[in-house]
């Protein structure tokens, strides 16, 4: 079988190469094509048992973060190694899980995979969602390495193509230890393509464990002042309503922005917060806003000291902040260094302003904007000496922070029919009024959950956006219920964190009936506690979610967190 597998990715492999992916990306496909996942560094040798965490891009990657965190409390005898298989999902593991091994996912050659276990030598391999590889499972099962799959969801694409090969699926599966599945529905889906029922916990979404619900967070209070959006609550100046845009792809950018062109004369407070999914579409949806003459600045060009300039900007002067082309630094639009937005406290002192002396502080050159001349020449609404009204996040791993500043939430992904939607359980839980579009099959129980509690809405094309975000920021009440209602439901959905610890630690110690547990490498636990005892592998500074990233040239320092005694 694995040498048949082969033989297809020999002949698919060479055009993937040449026409499918960048030059960036195939500079790293040789390493893995060769099984050498982590040449930068050795994983010492450990008397410790050792689990390997996988995520496929960023979105894994994040849902990771809790289920390491539960683990390490609960096994701190046990080291964790984190692998993904994209650039952008590498660089935020990388950021999120700076004193682990980060390493690259093989690619599913029977030589790789069989390379990059025997230098990882995992005890537990766990797969996030649904990234089932038959050569690296057909190799763990050789080595008699468990591999959990959490989190699993099937997509109605992905269960039509299991039925169709069917006999292939139930091996595939079959490899697995344990899957914990998110619903009911998907575990009658695997049942039917003949995973058995004992191997089937339904545990929850993990995406709803870990979300933040309080709006005054750190991360989401650095955004407000960066982005110059007045926090509640202040007399002196009324506080504009926030759209964020999240996750969208073409062509729902370019509806979003017809849309905020609409609703800016009934609303000119209103802001614009647009968050592209990929980093390709980051210059073409500059250029779409650019062209549009809404002023905008892009993520990319603000200081992360540095709030937005308020000085008014003309209709066409968007250049004046917007960059020509994405930073050269930090990685595929991150911040600079790859880390994540400190708090306020932390960040150095502002730069100079961007903008000439002669243009410091003066009037612009045209009319206020809600003046009846300013109606009449067709300026975009805009609040005299405030930032611009549109903001174009260009930088990965932000949005889950920058959802607590909306009032109006729109989840993209869903209106294109191409994706299945993205993850509404963000907005949701800050009690943001949360819209999306018809196609979200990729989150079916949520969006049911949802729309049962009347605690969203969908619609189903852009004329309707516009009138449910219209009416929206028109009726504050609706806000506040819709907000309240989805808040409420993530609360009540959180726990299944725990119960896939539940699971995996049957897996490791299983009961006495039906053998040993998984203990340290030819020994039990406790006498592993007798051989070095281990210190909590929880820093102070790592036991919060408002740890800090260590600098990418720190990184390599403290890679894995084992000790001298340990290595040796």
């Amino acid at each position: 079988m694995r040498y048949l597998l082969d033989a297809l990715y020999l002949l698919v492999f060479p055009i993937a190469v040449v026409f499918r992916l960048s030059r960036k990306r195939r500079l790293g496909l040789w390493d893995r094509f060769l099984g050498r996942t982590h040449s930068a560094f050795r994983i010492p040798h450990s008397a410790f048992p050792r689990v390997w965490f996988h995520g496929v891009s960023v979105g894994e990657i994040h849902l990771l973060r809790g289920i390491v965190r539960e683990f390490r409390a609960r096994q701190p005898h046990w080291h964790c190694i984190i692998s993904s298989t994209t650039d952008t999902g590498f660089t935020e593991a990388q950021k999120w899980f700076p004193n682990l091994p980060v390493i690259r996912w093989p690619l599913d050659f029977s030589w790789a995979v069989e390379r990059a276990l025997a230098e990882v030598r995992p005890d537990l391999v766990v797969l996030a969602e649904s990234e089932f590889w038959p050569n690296f499972l057909l190799a763990a099962r050789r080595r008699a390495i468990p591999v959990v799959a959490v989190n699993v969801r099937l997509s109605p694409r992905s269960f039509r193509r299991y039925r169709l090969f069917r006999s292939l699926a139930v091996r595939w599966f079959r490899l697995l230890s344990h899957l914990a599945v998110q619903t009911q529905e998907y575990a009658e889906q695997l049942r039917q393509l003949g995973v058995p029922g004992e191997r089937i916990t339904v545990t929850g979404s993990v995406k709803y464990d870990g979300v933040r619900t309080e709006r005054d967070n750190p991360k989401t209070a650095a955004f407000r002042e960066l982005f110059g959006i007045r926090p509640a609550g202040l007399e002196d100046s009324p506080r504009g309503l926030v759209w964020v845009a999240g996750s969208t792809q073409a062509p729902e950018d370019e509806v979003v922005l017809r849309i905020f062109e609409k609703l800016q004369p009934e609303f000119p407070q209103l802001r614009l917060i647009l968050v592209p999914r990929q980093p390709d579409q980051f210059e073409g949806v500059a250029q779409l806003i650019q062209r549009s003459g809404i002023p905008f600045i892009r993520r990319s060009q603000l200081p992360r000291s540095q709030a937005l300039p308020r000085t008014a900007l003309p209709r066409g002067s968007a250049s004046r902040f917007a960059s020509p082309s994405p930073p050269a630094s930090g990685g595929e639009g991150l911040s600079e260094g790859g880390q994540r937005l400190p708090s306020a406290a932390s960040l150095p002192p502002s730069p100079p302003s961007p903008l000439p002396p002669g243009e410091r502080g003066e009037k612009p050159p045209h009319p206020h904007p809600l003046s009846p001349e300013a109606g009449e020449r067709g300026e975009v609404a805009a609040n005299r000496g405030g930032p611009p009204p549109v903001v174009l996040v260009d930088s990965l791993g932000e949005l889950s922070a920058i959802w607590g500043l909306a009032d109006v939430a729109f989840v993209g992904g869903s209106l294109d029919g191409q994706r299945g939607g993205q993850n509404m359980i963000e907005p949701a839980a800050y009690g943001a009024a949360v819209v999306f579009g018809p196609h979200v099959w990729n989150f079916r129980d949520t969006v049911e959950r949802l729309l049962l509690a009347n605690a969203a809405l969908q619609i189903q094309d852009g004329e309707e956006l516009e009138a449910v975000v219209r009416r929206l920021l028109a009726d504050s009440e609706e806000r506040q219920r819709l907000g309240e209602a989805a808040r409420r439901l993530v609360l009540d959905q959180q726990g299944a964190t725990g119960r896939t610890m539940e699971v995996l630690e049957k897996i490791m110690h299983p009961s006495p009936l039906g053998g040993e547990g998984m203990g340290v490498r030819g020994e039990d636990v406790a006498s592993a506690a007798v051989l070095t005892p281990h210190p909590n592998p929880l820093p102070p500074g790592e036991r919060e979610e408002e740890k800090q990233p260590l600098p990418q040239g720190e990184r390599a320092k403290v890679a894995y967190p084992f000790s001298a005694a340990r290595a040796r």
